[in-house]
């Protein structure tokens, strides 16, 4: 997930075991280059791994994502030049930091349904065995879309896949069972 197309590409070639992308989303509906092209969810699918689509607004939503780069690029010349910090207040700037690029609620929040476009859409790609939820919700301050504010938003995804015509049994795998074949196959247990 945290890796560059060449990389994930690598791993493809070099692994053994299906490979997990635990929470990332996709480039053709979101172009940011953490999310993945259709041809890399294609290669994950074929070694049997799996997707997982995470809920950050900034991944999901190409309209949020250009707002964010449009109303926070001073931000990021300040990340890649900044000023020296006394090591006893790393762990204080740091959150202050990851705060002030939390958009901090200036930012509209996009739909919920974006999560579910982007299920469908690795679903479209890579198959219904492949597609899971990654949620990314260890962060601070998430920007996560409309309906979707922690941890008790799940179901609104089981909900929202079943209104868009899912079967209850592939709702299960992309909830989780995905994984768990995974975790499985790989681990033995």
């Amino acid at each position: 997930t945290h890796t560059s197309d060449a990389a994930v590409r690598d791993v493809l070639e070099v692994s053994e075991h299906p490979v997990i992308a635990s929470h990332s989303n996709c480039r053709a509906l979101c172009d940011h280059p953490r999310n993945l092209p259709d041809e890399l969810l294609e290669a994950i699918a074929a070694g049997g791994g799996v997707i997982g689509v995470n809920v950050y607004s900034g991944f999901l939503s190409q309209t949020y994502l250009d707002e964010f780069r449009a109303t926070f690029k001073d931000v990021f010349s300040w990340l890649n030049d900044p000023p020296p910090v006394d090591p006893a207040d790393l762990d204080r700037v740091a959150r202050e930091r990851l705060y002030g690029l939390s958009e901090g609620g200036r930012l509209g929040r996009p739909p919920f349904s974006v999560v579910l476009d982007h299920v469908d859409h690795a679903v479209s790609v890579a198959g219904i065995d492949h597609v899971g939820i990654g949620s990314d919700l260890d962060v601070p301050h998430l920007a996560t879309p409309e309906g979707f504010d922690d941890v008790t938003g799940f179901p609104r995804i089981t909900e929202g896949l079943l209104g868009r015509g899912y079967p209850a049994e592939d709702v299960r795998k992309i909830m989780g069972e995905n994984f768990l074949r995974v975790w499985d196959e790989v681990t033995g247990s």
